[in-house]
Formats: C-alpha cells, structure tokens, sequence
C-alpha cells in the first residue's frame, strides 16, 4: 500500500506535460517509483492549494479510487481509476503530488477523444514536440518523445476494462513516433492513414532516422552534419526520403545541394515537399501519387464519398495542429 497522494489526471495532467515548466528540453522527467497509490480523499482546499503552485487553471482533474473519496465541484474533478498500473505510469512532482504520465493521460482522455485526436496525441508525446497555443510557431520543442510505443503498450495490456481501448488501440497503430514537428506528423499521417479515414493508406515511413551515408569528400561531409543527417519520412526498403522544407529552411542552396547530391550518390530518392504542396489539396494529390508510384503500392479500392473523407481529413488534422504550424524546422537533437 503507497502512501496517499493527489494524482493529477486528464486536461489537467496534459495541460502540464505540454507546457515547459514541467519539462527540461534535453533530459526526460523521472518515473515514479511508486507499484500503486492509494488515492486520498481530496477536499475543495487540496485543488487550489495543488492548482496555485503549479499555475494550473481550476477545475483540478484528479484521480480517486471509489465513490466515497470522489469530490465533483467548480474547482475540482475526480475521475474514478480502478486499474492497476505500471509503476512508471506516474511523475512525482514532490509534496505528495504525482502527475499520470504522458501515456497514462492518453488512456484517460480515449473516451472523450475522436480517433484522429488521439491520433495526433499520440503522435505529439511519442515524438519531440509539445503544442502550445501561447508560443509564436504554435509549439516547442524537446531533445526527446516523451512515450514510447512500448510505453503505451504496456498501459493497453492492463486497462481491460477501460472505455475506448479499441479506440485507442487504433490509434496506436495508427500514429507516428518521433516526429520532430507538427508538420512532419500532419504530412506522415495524410500519406499514411487508411483511405476509411480520407488518407492514401500508403506504407507508415520512418520518421527521423539518424541516415548511414557514405561521403565522397571534405566538403559533403561538413554539410551531413547535424539535421542534415536525418531524413524527415523515410522508407529505408525503397532508399526513399521525404522532406518538408518551409520557405525559411531554403537559405543555404550550396549546403542543400550538395546534401541531396550525396544522397543521390547513395542511392536515395529525394523528394522534397514545400508548404504549398501540403496545404494545396490538389498539389498534395499529385505529391501523394508520386510516392505512391516510388513505393509501388496504392490503396486496394477507394470507397464511396473518399473526395469528402480527404477534405474532412485535412480540415482536422490542420484545425487540431492550429494555422501556426507552418514552422521553420530548424532544428535537430545534435544541435
């Protein structure tokens, strides 16, 4: 039996691990080292007491084990969790206060969710961004996901009897890992998702592997340092890259060059995807179908209405990821 603690859960708990002052950008947060909890019973005082230090807004979401301990108010939520867990599935954030773990708060919110926003969820903490509405590029950026797959997984196999597992079940298959940005994510899934959801069902690429490239001289090895050693969406079995470049990213034509001239040299195909290409539904259509040929593999049969199913699709993903994701992804985990 653990000692008594508050949870924090839901809203509240995704409310912190998108915002900065819960998370050092190079090094990931300490799992807790607590097998199980015993959810106190909680008072008004307890959330606003908990709420003011971390500079949470109210109402408090939180976990309770029974009825008899559930407070239900303006400032307070207490979701009954009856579950055991895995002893990583929380972060001690001191004082008697443990917050549900990025995968954990998935499974909380599968039941109020849609498929594609736990999709994009998913895809958010399993790679090396957080959305943040406050920020000038709409998001910011980590040296690390902040879930694993397996992470996710292991918190699937001992929810038995939580609402929305199949749903969220889904949508683990469904997700990227490691996305640097919500761009990458936003590209990666209107290529992969199947075309029931208005996507081109296209094989899931590899996003953002380190690329083992042979270098014929001085100079294409300083340029394949750092970001430039990496592929954003790549099929390694087709030697094939696809890489979204925003207009800021086009400033270095000779560095550019000679990356693409040394991934040529190697072997791979590069296609290159600006802004346009993606938020253009017509240019995006074309671009989809030049992978697909690249791949050699298109949908089995596209069903009735697909047209609407795509322009639903976009309309989501770009509405769930806000107007401002159109970033300058100038960045990488070298530095």
């Amino acid at each position: 039996m653990g000692a008594e603690v508050v949870v924090v859960s839901h809203q509240t708990a995704l409310a912190l691990w998108r915002g900065e002052s819960l998370n050092d950008p190079s090094k990931p947060p300490i799992r807790g080292s607590v097998d199980w909890v015993q959810l106190t019973a909680f008072r008004t005082g307890d959330a606003v007491a908990v709420a003011e230090r971390l500079r949470l807004p109210l109402p408090l979401h939180v976990l309770g084990s029974s009825e008899k301990n559930r407070r239900n108010g303006k400032r307070i939520r207490c979701h009954l969790w009856n579950e055991r867990l895995p002893k990583s599935s929380f972060v001690d954030l001191g004082e008697g206060v443990l917050v549900s773990a990025p995968e954990l708060v998935v499974f909380q919110l599968a039941n109020s969710y849609s498929l594609l926003e736990l999709v994009l969820l998913v895809s958010e903490f399993g790679g090396r961004y957080a959305l943040s509405p406050t920020t000038a590029k709409g998001f910011w950026r980590r040296g690390y996901a902040l879930a694993s797959e397996e992470l996710f997984r292991q918190v699937e196999s001992r929810a038995f009897h939580m609402h929305g597992r199949r749903k969220l079940s889904m949508a683990l298959d469904f997700a990227v890992w490691n996305s640097w940005s919500p761009m990458e994510t936003i590209l990666a899934l209107l290529l992969s998702l199947p075309v029931e959801l208005g996507g081109f069902a296209l094989p899931k690429p590899v996003l953002n592997p380190k690329l083992s490239i042979q270098v014929g001289d001085v100079f294409r090895a300083q340029t394949l340092k750092g970001a430039h050693r990496y592929g954003d969406l790549v099929w390694p079995e087709k030697k094939l890259i696809v890489e979204y470049d925003s207009a800021a990213e086009h400033q270095d034509y000779a560095r550019d060059s000679a990356r693409a001239n040394a991934l040529s040299a190697n072997g791979w195909t590069v296609v290159t995807v600006l802004p346009a290409d993606v938020f253009d539904a017509n240019r995006f259509s074309q671009l989809a179908s030049n992978v697909a040929t690249i791949l050699d593999a298109f949908p089995a049969y596209l069903p009735t209405g697909y047209a609407g199913l795509q322009m639903q699709l976009r309309s989501d993903l770009f509405t769930a990821c806000g107007t401002r994701c159109r970033e300058n992804r100038n960045w990488h985990p070298e530095g």
